[in-house]
């Protein structure tokens, strides 16, 4: 009996896409088992046959030494569950996990696990880069979420598969059109509140501007909402942490995608977010930083408004102005060409998965 296994340092909920392995396995009915961190203690749904779950309580005041440490214990944790099992092929899912793990899978699991890089891990640090170098030589294949990451990433024929999450975006409808010039624009950040800074400083360069409204939907927004208030700022709307069901109806509310996350080192310069593929699916445009690779696909697709790190003054007329000179039709013709390479890219996944796993005997 061949037995297949996920491996992760993250939560199910955290683990973007790992449905195309998964529902790969339900329609094929491929048993597998899942091992994983859980820092929420919370139940997660799954189809896996046997859940490994790893509570873990990490204060974000730590200092990094004592958060991986803390961390490192999982690796005990799953260790003998790995060689007991004796599984056959492993699903690694991300950078941090490929290297916790790596003289695991390089010296008991050579060429029977595959390990799917979502972002940059130190893998510029030279100890760093050596460990993933050997671990992903001796993987079956090795994906990437972002053709970017491969200034850091030792040289590898890596396969390349988008973010886009259809079961996100199924009740998602489109958009034919822009905002006419008597509506307001209705810029929308999704998700957890990071880089909190550039929210205050959006805020304050278009906040009480009546030809936007700004929409923070995701834990952390309650503090923004308190700097809006503070100011007497209105068109500010919040709303915090939410189901991932609900995550649709926040996109179709949307006439912008707001993703000024940070720029200025590896790990926002060359991710793609899965803010991009919001706005690519729903035809919108979306705010970027100048000098990523986000900045590069999305300019790209057509949609991509790219402005410096700090450059927000005048950004209300600056952005009012080039939204309303976009042509919608290009839009669509652009982002349909950049769908069908993502729609590509999951066939090559499948392809793969069913080379490795689909040929076993369960």
């Amino acid at each position: 009996m061949k037995k297949i296994c996920i491996l992760s340092t993250v939560n199910i909920k955290h683990m973007t896409l790992v449905s195309l392995y998964t529902e790969y396995m339900d329609n094929n009915k491929i048993p597998y088992d899942i091992i994983y961190i859980d820092k929420y203690n919370s139940e997660e749904a799954t189809s896996a046959k046997k859940i490994y779950k790893y509570n873990l309580k990490i204060n974000k005041n730590w200092t990094f030494m004592r958060k991986l440490f803390n961390y490192w214990g999982f690796k005990k944790y799953a260790k003998e569950i790995l060689l007991s099992e004796k599984y056959d092929f492993i699903i690694v899912w991300n950078s941090f996990t490929a290297f916790m793990f790596a003289d695991i899978l390089t010296n008991k699991f050579k060429n029977k696990y595959c390990i799917n890089i979502r972002d940059y891990a130190k893998e510029s640090l030279f100890p760093v880069f050596i460990r993933m170098k050997k671990v992903i030589s001796q993987s079956s294949f090795t994906t990437i979420s972002s053709e970017g990451f491969k200034n850091f990433l030792p040289k590898y024929d890596y396969l390349t598969v988008h973010s886009m999450n259809l079961k996100v975006l199924q009740n998602c409808i489109p958009r034919t059109s822009l905002r006419k010039i008597d509506e307001p624009i209705r810029i929308t950040y999704i998700g957890y509140i990071s880089f909190v800074e550039n929210c205050y400083k959006m805020i304050d360069a278009l906040g009480n501007d009546k030809r936007f409204i700004l929409q923070f939907y995701g834990e952390g927004s309650d503090e923004l909402m308190v700097y809006a208030r503070e100011r007497e700022i209105e068109n500010v709307i919040c709303h915090g942490r939410f189901e991932p069901s609900e995550t649709s109806g926040f996109i179709q509310n949307s006439d912008v995608i707001y993703n000024l996350y940070g720029v200025g080192n590896l790990h926002v310069d060359t991710a793609l977010s899965i803010k991009l593929y919001y706005a690519i699916y729903m035809n919108l445009p979306i705010i970027v930083f100048k000098g990523t690779y986000m900045e590069e696909v999305s300019s790209k697709c057509g949609i991509g408004f790219a402005i410096g790190k700090d450059d927000f003054v005048n950004l209300g007329n600056n952005f009012y102005d080039w939204y309303h000179r976009l042509d919608h039709r290009e839009i669509v013709k652009k982002s349909q060409l950049f769908k069908d390479e993502i729609t590509n890219s999951h066939k090559k996944l499948e392809h793969t998965i069913n080379k490795y796993i689909g040929h076993m005997e369960y």
